[in-house]
């Protein structure tokens, strides 16, 4: 079971979550590409590297956030589950890392081919990756400051450095209404935006919490794993 399953609605508006050029076209042809593509919200005025929320007196800067992704799929509209090759359409299989870029905005990651067809859901794995897997093991060959971290966020919490770490492992869900027809000539494009200023705020949404009570052990921890979890949303731009 998927932990989080937000349902994407066909909005046209600045800062799209999730957005396909093909959105809602007329059929699927025989082949077709999609141009997957990660980034960031826009919180407020931030446009730009570093990332700045201010709430209240408190301001968390975001000067680099690295995210591990192990497995990307797209689910047919006929078909009830992903349960393997023939039900869904893979992407990526991983584990992928991806460098967010701050400020609001998508950045173009991969360009992949997959059969034509429509997909009304993407799922997706924030992952922490481990020795004991293979090609976990080949990740960790080169990133071995990631062992067993699916995210890492450096910046600053009211002016003091923070390094914020995680062994977050979720499954995301995420509806595509309308559902995204792959095929026809054209590229369609998959942005999966994350907003980063929902991830230190406290329970009631009023107040940021500092990154070093979010670390393992530490008392929000669970608080953010949860916001973070949240923080993917879909929106379909026509």
């Amino acid at each position: 079971m998927f932990a989080t399953k937000p349902m994407a609605r066909c909005l046209t508006a600045a800062g799209v979550v999730l957005g396909m050029t093909a959105c809602g076209a007329s059929g699927p042809s025989d082949g077709g590409m999609v141009a997957l593509q990660l980034g960031t919200r826009a919180n407020g005025s931030a446009q730009a590297t570093p990332e700045t929320i201010t709430l209240g007196s408190d301001v968390l800067v975001f000067t680099k956030v690295e995210l591990v992704l192990k497995k990307i799929e797209l689910e047919r509209v006929d078909e009830d589950d992903c349960l393997g090759a023939d039900d869904c359409e893979e992407l990526e299989v991983g584990p992928l890392l991806v460098e967010l870029p701050l400020g609001g905005g998508p950045e173009r990651k991969l360009l992949v081919d997959v059969g034509a067809g429509v997909f009304d859901e993407v799922e997706f794995e924030i992952h922490k990756p481990e020795e004991n897997d293979a090609t976990d093991a080949a990740f960790l060959a080169n990133r071995p400051d990631l062992r067993q971290v699916s995210i890492r966020a450096v910046g600053t919490y009211n002016g003091a450095p923070f390094v914020w770490i995680t062994d977050l492992d979720a499954e995301q869900e995420l509806d595509l209404v309308p559902p995204m027809t792959v095929g026809g000539g054209s590229a369609a494009e998959l942005t999966l935006l994350i907003d980063l200023g929902s991830w230190f705020r406290n329970a009631g949404g009023t107040g940021l919490v500092g990154p070093s009570t979010a670390l393992k052990g530490q008392p929000n921890e669970g608080l953010v794993k949860e916001n973070v979890k949240r923080s993917f949303q879909a929106e379909c731009d026509d």
